[in-house]
């Protein structure tokens, strides 16, 4: 779960891919609206900076068992 955690904000490879896609059209329409790139760059802030806090409370959990006595 940890490293599942770790690898939410790794959004970089969506961002270049939905710059590329809105720079390329089909039939005169761009791949990735204006819209869809707006919301793309969004999601990527919105995961980049909810990460740390979650990999905070994981870290914490995880230490918490850590140190527990086995029953």
């Amino acid at each position: 779960m940890l490293v599942a955690i770790g690898m939410i904000p790794r959004s970089e490879v969506g961002l270049i891919f939905a710059s590329i896609g809105a720079g390329l059209t089909l039939g005169s329409v761009p791949v990735v609206s204006n819209h869809e790139l707006s919301a793309i760059v969004v999601m990527v802030m919105l995961t980049t900076m909810i990460t740390p806090p979650l990999l905070q409370w994981r870290l914490r959990k995880t230490s918490i068992k850590a140190t527990m006595p086995a029953t």
